[in-house]
Order: structure tokens, then sequence, then C-alpha cells
């Protein structure tokens, strides 16, 4: 496994590479598109497996963190979903150059997922697509965030006051939730 840093200077992303694990490597990476906020909190270790799982059977594997988010560069407030569906394209491409792929393989949790499936559109070198429980409505997406982040309030407020302070904040469960990207995220629409 190699941690290193990757994608444009003035946007760096942190990568984990993991090394395929057999004596006859195959020509085939994959990369793995994290979802965000407190699902990319609970997911980390499950991908970390996964990574080292798909490198024993002989891929290239890259797991990394969106631009704005984990340890790459960038605000917290900054991230969008044009920029993380460029950072999985910037991850293509530097599993591709890094390690001389042939053909990349996308596997994405949640956002992670629809991320993932707006990543793969027009790139050839891209073999599969596994989507893991996308968001396919962001309307009901946006609501149950919101819902588990207003459950945990009335909870703190029981068990802190000064918890107060957070109602109303651009946030949800400890991570930022610009109006901007609401708007984002509530505009998904499954096609019909």
């Amino acid at each position: 496994m190699r941690v290193y840093f990757f994608g444009k200077p003035e946007k760096q992303l942190l990568g984990v590479y993991h090394p395929p694990q057999t004596a006859l490597p195959r020509k085939q990476g994959v990369v793995l598109c994290y979802p965000l906020g407190h699902e990319y909190v609970n997911a980390r270790r499950t991908f970390r497996v996964l990574a080292s799982r798909l490198a024993r059977s002989g891929f290239h594997v890259l797991r990394f963190d969106y631009f704005g988010t984990g340890d790459s560069a960038g605000d917290e407030r900054e991230g969008n979903l044009g920029q993380w569906t460029q950072d999985v394209r910037a991850a293509m491409d530097e599993l591709r150059e890094s390690q001389g792929v042939q053909s990349v393989s996308l596997v994405g949790l949640r956002l992670g997922a629809t991320i993932a499936a707006l990543a793969a559109d027009e790139r050839p070198e891209v073999d599969r697509v596994v989507l893991w429980e996308p968001i396919a409505d962001g309307k009901k997406y946006v609501e149950d965030i919101k819902g588990r982040h207003q459950a945990w309030l009335e909870t703190e407020l029981e068990l802190r006051p000064e918890a107060a302070q957070y109602v109303g904040a651009e946030e949800v469960l400890g991570h930022p939730l610009t109006n901007e990207l609401l708007a984002e995220l509530q505009s998904i629409a499954q096609d019909k």
C-alpha cells in the first residue's frame, strides 16, 4: 500500500494505491469512490478491506479522497458534484498513467456510486461500474440525511443544551452542506 498525493497542484487529492498481490498482475485497475459525510466515515474500513481483497486478486486499486474531503486539498465547503466527478476521472487517469492499466472499473457506494456513474460517461477505458446503493432520488436523500441530523440534534439538545448552536447550521451530522451542494443533491433524479 502506498499513500501519496496526485492531481493538479492547486487541487491535490490524497490517494491510497494497493498494488496487485499476485505473480501475474492484471492490466486492470479499480477506482473506489467513497460516499460522503457520515457515510464516508462509516465506509472507510470496508473500502480498505475491499481494496486489499481486490489487490490480492491481482487488480491495481486506487482509493482516494475527493477535493475538499478527507485529507485532500480544499475546504469542505468547496466540494460539489462537478468537482468530484472530475476527481474520479483524475483518479482513473492517475491509475492508467502510473500503473499502465488498460481498463478501469469504478466501484462506488451511495453518493460515490452516483458520482462514479457520472464520471464513467464518455470514458472508453471504463470496463465496469459497480453502483452500490446509488442515490437515485436526490430529494429523498437530502430528506433522509436532514432527518438523521434532526434526530441527532434532538438527542444532543436533551443531553447538552449548548448543542443549540448547531440548529440551522449549514451542516449535516458534522459535515458541511452548503446551499449550492444542497441544490445539486436535490437535482439528482432517476431517469424515467
